[in-house]
């Protein structure tokens, strides 16, 4: 009876064990890297912090501690020189995801990617071994190749024959409708193999960004009822945890401009400093396209030949809005003027 009692007691302290366990980093940078300063960062959609820092020593670096839940993660390498003030200009930047595991990171500090997006060809992704949900997503990644290469042939090709020659005032309009509405056909592939994807794993912390990403970000491309559903699916993995409660709030936020919303009234400001409300310019029975520019933005700017193209070929068809986020009311007027806008302007 003794040993029956030492045998339940040794199940419960190795499962006590277990349960206390955390992660750990161990991060190996080929390279001259000696001394360059570590981050462990989050990178979730609410917060990019900085939660731990280390060095490099021998080419090896360790991070320790534990998670309440798998979550996005980033390494920040700082290659900035010594005696200079640091930039993210310097840094290197290696998103994963991070789980209680024994986790191993391997790159070369010459090719690892940048904290901004480059094109240059020799970049190489850290290798990450040892976190479930990171194969997981690399699995994905790798699932939906074929469509995200396709996405990225179809957007250089619109830029070529419709967008570039736009700006010059070519418009190869035909071509440029067949171009949108492949890319638009191939983004609602991924759109329905992500919804397929989030449904089969609601408590997949690669499937919760997956749906953070539908109601969190600056656009919002599915309806009310779409929003629903993906709330009471990301319910199901991640109910009473502060992710749930984060995608609640980002959810709520989304229905405002979710597809088939009607638009939020709004107080402006006419050229010649009057005072109207959008209703005004969204006349019943006629479509109205609304689009948001400043005169510092640069892709607003290079979008304006194109609404002039539109303005002068399809105004029986639809009106135009374009409403200026400026806080400058000259630099507001001057663009408007060197652009050559002539239909609906409001601030």
């Amino acid at each position: 009876m003794k040993n029956f009692f030492l045998a339940i007691a040794a199940v419960l302290l190795c499962s006590a064990v277990s349960a206390q366990k955390g992660y750990t980093i161990n991060g190996a940078i080929t390279g001259k890297a000696e001394g360059m300063k570590v981050y462990l960062r989050t990178s979730n959609w609410e917060s990019q912090k900085t939660v731990d820092s280390t060095i490099i020593k021998d080419g090896r670096f360790t991070f320790s501690g534990k998670l309440a839940a798998p979550a996005a993660y980033a390494i920040v390498i700082d290659k900035t020189p010594k005696g200079e003030k640091s930039s993210e200009k310097a840094w290197l930047l290696s998103r994963f995801y991070l789980e209680n595991s024994n986790i191993i990171f391997t790159g070369d500090i010459e090719t690892l990617p940048p904290y901004y997006y480059s094109r240059n060809s020799s970049i190489k992704q850290a290798v990450i071994k040892g976190s479930a949900e990171q194969d997981e997503y690399v699995t994905n990644n790798a699932a939906l190749s074929d469509i995200n290469k396709e996405l990225g042939k179809v957007n250089t090709e619109y830029l070529k024959v419709y967008h570039v020659p736009a700006m010059e005032g070519k418009f190869n309009t035909e071509e440029g409708i067949a171009l949108a509405r492949k890319e638009d056909s191939l983004s609602k592939l991924k759109h329905d193999w992500s919804m397929a994807y989030i449904a089969q794993h609601p408590a997949s912390a690669v499937a919760y960004d997956m749906a953070y990403e539908k109601v969190g970000g600056m656009f919002i491309s599915i309806t009310q009822k779409q929003i629903d559903d993906l709330t009471a699916i990301v319910r199901k993995g991640w109910d009473g945890t502060p992710n749930m409660a984060m995608f609640e709030k980002a959810a709520k936020k989304a229905k405002e401009t979710a597809i088939g919303t009607k638009y939020q009234d709004f107080e402006m400001t006419t050229p010649d400093g009057k005072k109207a409300m959008l209703s005004e310019f969204v006349p019943k029975g006629k479509y109205v396209m609304l689009e948001f520019w400043a005169s510092w933005c640069g892709p607003c700017r290079g979008e304006i030949p194109h609404l002039k193209h539109l303005h002068e070929t399809k105004s029986q068809l639809f009106d135009i809005v374009s409403i200026s986020l400026d806080e400058s009311d000259k630099d507001w007027k001057k663009a408007m003027k060197d652009e050559g806008m002539n239909w609906a302007q409001v601030v």
